[in-house]
């Protein structure tokens, strides 16, 4: 109740760096901590956002465009 959807998406977003994630749609369709908690998932696979270094091979669609 009287929650909007950038608090929601913010609260989503504190919970990646613990390593859980929450739906945004689970949050307005549950209303209470005690209901909510079910809903909070670990997060599997983590993507690897460091930089990537090296030579790689252009794609094919690549290659065609250059």
């Amino acid at each position: 109740m009287g929650g909007d959807s950038i608090k929601a998406i913010q609260i989503a977003a504190q919970l990646k760096p613990y390593g859980y994630k929450l739906e945004i749609k689970d949050l307005y369709l549950n209303p209470t901590i005690s209901l909510l908690t079910a809903n909070i998932k670990p997060v599997k696979n983590q993507i690897d956002q460091t930089e990537v270094v090296g030579d790689i091979k252009l794609s094919p669609v690549q290659h065609w465009f250059f």
